[in-house]
């Protein structure tokens, strides 16, 4: 916990576009921008609908579940769970939707600490399709 805490204290110090590139492949914590929804079903819904344009596939999911928070998309210190399900988009491949633990989030005043929250998100899948 303690590497942990180190890492978003290093991250409160840094410009939200340099956040975006941060990355420790030792430590459990993740900085970068990434797509988080309230629900796995709406995380499902999100990559069937999703072809390439993020901010139109939040729109179309936000829509269709009466909340415009629903699914966000920010950059934001998250630490990952394991995978829940996959999900397919037509035109982008298959995607592992995870649970992840978000403990920070980038604020109009910079890099925040929030109270640790449980949203799930997606990884791009590895495997080539065929």
């Amino acid at each position: 916990m303690k590497s942990a805490l180190r890492v978003l204290l290093f991250c409160l110090c840094v410009t939200p576009a340099a956040a975006q590139k941060q990355s420790d492949p030792n430590s459990q914590v993740q900085v970068g921008n990434t797509v988080i929804c309230d629900t796995q079903q709406q995380m499902e819904r999100f990559v069937v609908v999703f072809d390439g344009d993020f901010a139109a596939a939040m729109d179309k999911v936000n829509t269709e579940e009466k909340n415009p928070t629903a699914c966000i998309g920010a950059t934001m210190a998250y630490v990952e769970g394991n995978e829940l399900s996959r999900a397919k988009s037509e035109t982008r491949g298959t995607y592992h939707i995870i649970r992840v633990l978000v403990i920070g989030i980038t604020t109009p005043r910079g890099f925040q600490a929030i109270q640790p929250a449980a949203f799930f998100s997606i990884v791009k899948s590895e495997e080539v399709e065929t």
